[in-house]
């Protein structure tokens, strides 16, 4: 399950993400859960309080180029891994 904390230090995450506005940039496209009980895979997060979370995040800027490019949708059915990368089925 994707239940995300965002912290406010780098060195307090196990993600690294950055938001991206196009795409095709996107190593994943993530869609919004409204409760956390959909909150299902990498792909569809639901934000947690953090005893809560299966992960915790970082948002770092668009240039960080390590970090997870996370694109949102605004369909469940668009949402998934658009590229291989480590983290998949790490959220």
């Amino acid at each position: 399950m994707a239940k995300i904390h965002v912290v406010r230090n780098a060195y307090e995450a196990d993600v690294v993400a950055a938001k991206v506005l196009d795409a095709a940039e996107a190593d994943i496209h993530v869609f919004l859960e409204p409760g956390g009980a959909r909150a299902l895979g990498d792909a569809r997060w639901f934000y947690a309080l953090k005893f809560g979370a299966t992960c915790k995040l970082f948002w770092a800027g668009r240039d960080d180029a390590n970090a997870l490019k996370v694109f949102f949708v605004k369909e469940e059915s668009q949402a998934g891994w658009v590229k291989d990368h480590a983290l998949r089925g790490q959220l």
